[in-house]
């Protein structure tokens, strides 16, 4: 019998968690399998709250992978001004280790940010230039974005780059 997989997702708000939601369940994870660590509203900046919890939750992830091999993280953060390949580098630096290509962790960066994603995943247009956040608005549903996400081949060509990345990096993830 094969022990499932869970996974700790360090998310920037409340959308993002409720994508990543959408996205897991549509990979087959259940709700028992994740534990979501999302960034309190208004507290600080959310992602430089993000990247701290990220280093500590990987950190502990890899103390405990001897005891809990069945475990991964999935992070979520806004690029915002920053490049996507810039962000990943800074979730790298947060764990003190290089992660591994086996190891179940993935990065998740939408520039600029989630917002840009559901509209492109949604078929409306959408670049990475542009900043789409409805601020101080309740979090849409996505149940259909996180659908049109999965449905990306790893490797197809996509209108936003920071997409392909982030299909390719789910992929880390799927057991």
């Amino acid at each position: 019998m094969t022990r499932r997989v869970r996974l700790v997702v360090v998310a920037e708000d409340r959308q993002t968690e409720m994508f990543l939601r959408q996205v897991l369940y549509g990979l087959g994870f259940a709700l028992r399998d994740l534990r979501f660590v999302t960034a309190p509203k208004a507290k600080q900046a959310a992602d430089q709250w993000v990247l701290a919890m990220h280093g500590v939750e990987a950190k502990r992830l890899r103390a405990n992978a001897h005891a809990q091999p069945n475990t991964g993280m999935v992070t979520c953060i806004d690029a915002d001004h920053h490049t996507v390949d810039e962000r990943h580098a800074q979730l790298d630096r947060t764990m003190a280790f290089i992660r591994g290509p086996k190891e179940r962790m993935a990065w998740l960066v939408p520039k600029q940010n989630i917002e840009t994603w559901l509209r492109a995943l949604d078929g409306q247009p959408a670049d990475e230039a542009t900043d789409y956040k409805q601020r101080g608005r309740d979090p849409m549903p996505c149940s259909e974005a996180a659908a049109a996400f999965l449905r990306l081949e790893p490797g197809q060509h996509v209108s936003l780059p920071s997409l392909h990345t982030a299909r390719t990096e789910i992929g880390r993830v799927e057991s």
